[in-house]
């Protein structure tokens, strides 16, 4: 999908995002190295209703774990922004991840990740209100980066060399 966005900050020029949804299914990750190495920032998002969706952002081999080892990227290196979804009116109707799991997990993280909390549910204008919302925060979070790393460039092979052997 491609989304043109106002700019990261007041007075910028609209921004144009090419956002590549893996819908957090197991059978997409074979498909996402050629998603991840073009990637400028990566979305990590869960269901505040769903535990299991955010567990599997965290543990070895979950999106942020395969990402991370796809590319070579981290929080402290690389834009991620974490998102709640499906944050309707009534917070506590069904919640299953709170504001502390989130900041425990963030706190783990180097607390470098920002953290938007938002719903797709309802009318258009809301959503888009929501979108808006949350793609700002990637500009921002990748602009924050640009400034802080310079533009991050992964590498094109990784090098292992081979290890020194003890003669006997």
């Amino acid at each position: 999908t491609s989304v043109k966005m106002p700019g990261g900050l007041p007075g910028e020029p609209p921004v144009d995002l090419e956002v590549w949804d893996t819908s957090g299914r197991e059978r997409f990750k074979a498909l996402s190295l050629a998603f991840y190495r073009r990637a400028d920032a990566c979305l990590l998002v869960f269901d505040v209703k769903d535990r299991r969706s955010f567990e599997s952002l965290g543990r070895v081999g979950g999106w942020r774990d395969e990402f991370a080892r796809m590319t070579g990227a981290s929080p402290h290196s690389f834009p991620f922004v974490l998102v709640g979804n499906k944050c309707e009116h009534d917070l506590t109707a069904d919640r299953r991840v709170f504001e502390e799991d989130v900041r425990d997990w963030c706190h783990g993280e180097g607390g470098v990740m920002p953290y938007v909390e938002t719903s797709f549910v309802g009318n258009a204008v809301d959503s888009y209100k929501a979108a808006q919302r949350v793609f700002r925060n990637v500009v921002r979070a990748n602009l924050r980066a640009d400034d802080n790393f310079g533009r991050y460039r992964p590498p094109d092979t990784v090098r292992v060399p081979p290890e020194d052997e003890e003669e006997d």
